[in-house]
Order: structure tokens, then C-alpha cells, then sequence
């Protein structure tokens, strides 16, 4: 079956009110997706949206691997910078995955009230939570630790230990 028709969402909204604007405009899209027997893409990532309900950040945030590191797409929706994290070795790109989608799903969360550069910690409960929003927290609490600069319109992190053994061993 061909697509004929192309109907594209988007809002311009304050930065406070820019978490809630983003999921309004992928409710909306996502229904009228529904409505007409279409395909959801989201071009901030870009991506073909599975569940447009979904509210974690790995819903809303791509991570792009390169030569270089990583760098997350998906967060300019929320009016934040993307986040990049350079010389990633390929035995802790996973691990460095996950603690950016957990730094993305705190951003996403509490900006613009608190600004994110200096010292962080990424825990397993933000990882967990860019998942699935909605999850409660259980267990003693495991996090990574990060230094966060702001640099070119990155948020540029310094992963300060090992994620592997700082989260999961």
C-alpha cells in the first residue's frame, strides 16, 4: 500500500511546558496515525513510533554511535541540548547507553528547573524509569557518576567510573 499524504504535528510552546507539549503532540499524532490506518514517524530522532503513549525517554531518545562516541537525538523536542559522550570504549557502550537514556529521562523530568552542569549521578532507578515511567523504585539504589559541561550546544559527559561495575556488579 502507497502513502499519499503526509500531516505533520508541531507545537511552539514555552520551555516549561515543553515535556507536556511534546507528549500532547505525540498523543495526537498517534491517534490520528490510528485514525487513518498510518505510520508514526517522530523526526527529532527520527524513528517510526511503536507506542505513542509511551513516556520514557528511550520512547523519545535515540543515542547515534560513532567513531567519535555517543550523542542522543530526541531531546531538542524538550528544548534541551543532546547529550555526547566521546571515547567510549566498545565493551561499555551499552553500559554508557543506558546511563544516557537515565540522564536523558532525568532532563526530560526536572528541566528547566534544575540545570544538569557540574557533578551527576545516574542511578539504576533513571535508567529503569527511561523505560518505563510509571516503574517504582525497589532495591538499594546503584548509580554512575558523571561530570557534565555544557560545549557547543552539547551536554558533553565525562563518565567519572565504570558503569558495568558501578550499576550491575
Amino acid at each position: 500500500m502507497q502513502r499519499t499524504h503526509l500531516r505533520m504535528f508541531m507545537t511552539d510552546v514555552p520551555l516549561s511546558d515543553a515535556r507536556s507539549a511534546a507528549r500532547g503532540a505525540r498523543r495526537d499524532a498517534g491517534a490520528f496515525a490510528t485514525e487513518h490506518d498510518g505510520v508514526l514517524v517522530d523526526l527529532a530522532v527520527p524513528r517510526i513510533v511503536e507506542d505513542p503513549a509511551a513516556a520514557g525517554a528511550a520512547a523519545w531518545v535515540a543515542v547515534d554511535v560513532d567513531p567519535i562516541g555517543l550523542t542522543t537525538r530526541g531531546l531538542e523536542a524538550f528544548g534541551l541540548p543532546e547529550l555526547r559522550v566521546d571515547g567510549v570504549e566498545a565493551a561499555r557502550a551499552a553500559s554508557t547507553i543506558a546511563v544516557l537514556l537515565g540522564l536523558s529521562q532525568r532532563l526530560i523530568s526536572e528541566w528547566p528547573a534544575h540545570d544538569p552542569v557540574g557533578p551527576a549521578a545516574v542511578t539504576l532507578h533513571d535508567i529503569a524509569l527511561a523505560y518505563d515511567d510509571q516503574i517504582d523504585q525497589t532495591g538499594p539504589e546503584r548509580s554512575s557518576d558523571l561530570l557534565i559541561a555544557f560545549h557547543d550546544g552539547e551536554l558533553v559527559l565525562t563518565v567519572m567510573g565504570d558503569p558495568i561495575a558501578d550499576l550491575f556488579s
